[in-house]
């Protein structure tokens, strides 16, 4: 499934789509400062307001545009949006199961982001900072948390390797 309105038109026919645990908050922050000097994050609104504005839709990118996304170590992304949306069990408890959970924060990058030769760049997040700047932004909002390094079990990376097939036949999962 396509989620809309992921994908941000900046200038110079620059498109980034984003993703939930990837740096979509940051993003749409950088957007909002660029497009109308304010501090604050892009509403959704805004956000549908450019693909009308542009004549997009599907991934949302603009005919000929310079595309980029921006991922995440798939586990670290996982682990970061089971503590998001508060499922307080153990990590490889969320993991084991996670094909029992029915969240977009556990979406393949497949689903969101179609497949990697759709892009021009790929970001990962620790680039973040470096892509912000280059658009041309001075202020943003970052959410890096810490990342504390799980011991992650045989039956949890089985049920994500079952989860995220996809992801991995096209290149997104680096085994």
């Amino acid at each position: 499934m396509i989620e809309k309105y992921q994908t941000l038109h900046f200038a110079d026919n620059i498109d980034v789509r984003t993703m939930q645990r990837c740096g979509g908050t940051t993003m749409r922050h950088v957007w909002k400062y660029l497009n109308t000097g304010q501090y604050t994050k892009m509403s959704l609104s805004e956000r549908e307001a450019q693909y009308h504005l542009h004549g997009v839709s599907g991934y949302g990118f603009r005919e000929g545009s310079y595309r980029i996304t921006i991922i995440r170590d798939q586990v670290e992304r996982l682990i970061s949006a089971a503590a998001y949306r508060g499922y307080g069990e153990d990590i490889n408890t969320v993991l084991e199961n996670i094909e029992d959970y029915d969240d977009h924060h556990f979406a393949s990058y497949t689903s969101r982001l179609g497949t990697p030769d759709m892009y021009d760049q790929i970001v990962d997040l620790t680039g973040i900072d470096m892509l912000v700047v280059s658009l041309g932004a001075t202020h943003y909002h970052t959410n890096h948390g810490s990342y504390t390094p799980v011991s992650i079990s045989d039956k949890a990376m089985d049920s994500m390797m079952r989860r995220y097939d996809d992801d991995i036949r096209n290149g997104w999962w680096k085994l």
